[in-house]
């Protein structure tokens, strides 16, 4: 199942130029505020998003997260402040438009600092 987002929004959000794959088909972002470092990777076509947050001088992730089958994904600023909320697996009985509250998944918070959370509505 694709995952429907809007690659603009996230670029404005995370404000870095992802790392595309070949066939355009994964889109990787890295941002670091130190000593936090978020790693968030999206497979469009298949609907797979990975985040990652390393804190230095650990090698291995401290949050390490996959969303496999993720039907939507959207930036939001509300009362909580700016974020990606990511809809988990199986929320939506159709396609997800890309406008609806997500019910349940992750949020992926970069400002005022790193920040990942599992939310229910």
């Amino acid at each position: 199942m694709a995952l429907t987002w809007n690659e603009t929004d996230f670029l404005g959000y995370l404000q870095v130029e992802p790392e595309i794959g070949e066939y355009e088909t994964e889109y990787r972002y890295e941002v670091t505020q130190l000593p936090l470092r978020l790693l968030l990777s999206v497979f469009h076509l298949a609907g797979d998003v990975y985040i990652s947050v390393y804190c230095d001088p650990l090698e291995s992730a401290v949050i390490d997260v996959a969303i496999r089958d993720c039907p939507g994904a959207r930036v939001v600023n509300d009362k909580r402040g700016n974020y990606i909320e990511l809809a988990a697996a199986n929320v939506f009985g159709t396609r997800y438009d890309g406008e609806s509250m997500i019910p349940y998944g992750v949020r992926s918070f970069v400002r005022p600092h790193i920040r990942v959370e599992l939310f229910r509505a």
